[in-house]
This record gives C-alpha cells, structure tokens and sequence, in this order.
C-alpha cells in the first residue's frame, strides 16, 4: 500500500497508470450556493464522479462533529462501504480521517482491503497523529510519502513510480 499525507486522492489518481482497474473514493469540498464559504464535504466514485454522496456538513443533525461539521455517517458508509468492496487491481481510499473513522464499518473495511491479495491501495491521511491511522502507517507493507504543497509536483513522479513498481511486481 502507498499512503500520502497532505495530499488529495485526486492528484493521486493523475498517478495511477492509464488503463488500471480502480475502484473506491476520494473526499471533494462542497462550496454554498454563493460560492463563497465550504459548507462540507462529499465522497466520490473515482470511477463515476457523479456517484457522490454526503461525507459532512456544517449544521446537519448528528453527534459525530469534527471543527464545524457534523458528519452524515449513514450516508457516508451507504456510498463509501461498497465502494470499498468493488475488486480492483488498485484502490483509492481518500481519505482515512478524521470524519471517516467514526465508521466502525470503515474501519474493517479498511482492514480487509489492506489484507486484499493482488491489490495496491493508494490513500490519504493526515499528519496528526491518530490512533488508527498510526497502526496502519506502522504495517511492514505500508510505503508512507508526505506531500505538501510545496513538494507535490515533484512527488507526483516519486509516488508514480513507486506505484509502477509495485503494480509491476503483483
């Protein structure tokens, strides 16, 4: 598996070789009608971008909060579960975070992934440090690059290379 920080599994997706099975998610921002302020967050099919559904919003109703959002967790494994269940030669999780790991479902399903035979798994986590996200960092079969955005052009090939070489070798 091949895990970034700071980065968004949109760009990760620019590094995946043309023509590869990809299944899973990636997490994109949703802006108010007036465009002006980020109201939440969507997951997204990366084969479908118009498979969306709600990951978090500020002011829905719910118990789970991370800052100002409130996270639409049924929604969120509704989209995210099955997405996480398509088989793939290459599986993009963006991201294993905060919000999302208030998914117990989630989290197992992260689990199998990673134990997938014949699977490369590009995802996303953050740099602050949780629980979780530190054990599968710590996996023996866990490659970890942190990007920034003043690094994320150059690491675009190191992480593209990385994945070439390990999607040859599966």
């Amino acid at each position: 598996a091949v895990v970034s920080t700071q980065s968004t599994g949109k760009h990760l997706l620019e590094t995946i070789p043309t023509g590869e099975p990809v299944s899973g998610f990636y997490t994109e921002e949703v802006r108010g009608d007036d465009g002006a302020g980020r109201i939440g967050f969507d997951v997204v099919s990366v084969t479908d971008p118009s498979s969306r559904s709600k990951l978090a919003r500020v002011g829905a109703p719910g118990r789970h909060k991370v800052g100002k959002y409130t996270v639409c967790k049924d929604g969120f494994e509704l989209h995210a579960l099955p997405l996480l269940s398509t088989p793939s030669r290459v599986m993009v999780i963006d991201e294993i975070g905060k919000m999302e790991l208030f998914s117990d479902s989630f989290k197992r399903k992260v689990g199998d992934v990673l134990n997938r035979p014949m699977t490369l798994v590009i995802a996303t986590v953050p740099v602050q440090p949780i629980p979780f996200v530190n054990q599968l960092k710590a996996r023996e079969d866990i490659v970890v690059f942190t990007i920034t955005k003043a690094n994320r052009e150059e690491m675009r090939g190191v992480v593209g290379d990385k994945i070439q070489e390990i999607l040859s070798n599966l």
